[in-house]
């Protein structure tokens, strides 16, 4: 399903079957050694869908690892990102000559708790939102994966945290989300003024998607 809301160019390889009983590297595996099971499922079902996708572009035979922020860590000339939640995992992967970053995020369609919107809801969107007439079981999910989406492009290229509070969701469009940070970008990554967005939803998931082409 992500991929409808990514480029042409972007690789994408899903699965809705999560489990462990899948070929992983020792290099791979170290890192979850301590793990339980729902973490192990999903880890390992990640870097099967990235070695799948990596495939596709002729790149084979690569440990997928991660940095010391638990990023992955992509073969040179590759940029991408991975996701999971309940009953679906995607890796979106292209070339470096093509995106700065990829950011996609998926979640369960299911409300987000009341009791954490002032972590994750500026008062500014909150009240956008309640003007909109958008069911809120259907925005406050939105605004949640949108800025998950947005995370994991900046942190790759800045390898500086944002803040739920430090950047805000708005709808232009169905389908469509744009970012405004709160706070200044890094001076070399001004790519990331004026970022837009793609969301689609389903009965069971809310998917987000953002690309940053060169």
């Amino acid at each position: 399903m992500i991929k409808n809301i990514l480029p042409d160019s972007v690789t994408v390889v899903a699965t809705q079957d999560l489990h462990s009983d899948r070929p992983c590297y020792a290099e791979e595996l170290a890192l979850i050694s301590k793990a339980v099971p729902k973490r192990r499922d999903e880890f390992i079902t990640a870097r099967y869908c990235a070695r799948q996708a990596l495939a596709q572009r002729s790149i084979y035979d690569t440990p997928i690892l991660k940095g010391d922020n638990r990023q992955p860590l992509w073969p040179n000339g590759i940029v991408g990102s991975i996701t999971h939640c309940k009953n679906y995992c995607a890796v979106a992967l292209a070339e470096s000559h093509q995106f700065h970053a990829i950011g996609i995020d998926s979640e369960p369609n299911t409300p987000l708790k009341k009791n954490i919107y002032h972590l994750i809801i500026t008062n500014n969107e909150l009240n956008n939102m309640e003007q909109s007439g958008l069911p809120e079981d259907l925005w406050s999910k939105l605004i949640f994966s949108a800025k998950e989406s947005v995370f994991k492009c900046y942190f790759p290229l800045t390898l500086q945290y944002l803040d739920f509070l430090e950047a805000e969701i708005s709808f232009p469009a169905e389908g469509q989300f744009k970012v405004s940070l709160l706070v200044p970008p890094p001076d070399q990554h001004p790519q990331f003024q004026g970022l837009r967005g793609n969301y689609l939803i389903t009965d069971d998931h809310v998917h987000t998607a953002l690309t940053l082409p060169v």
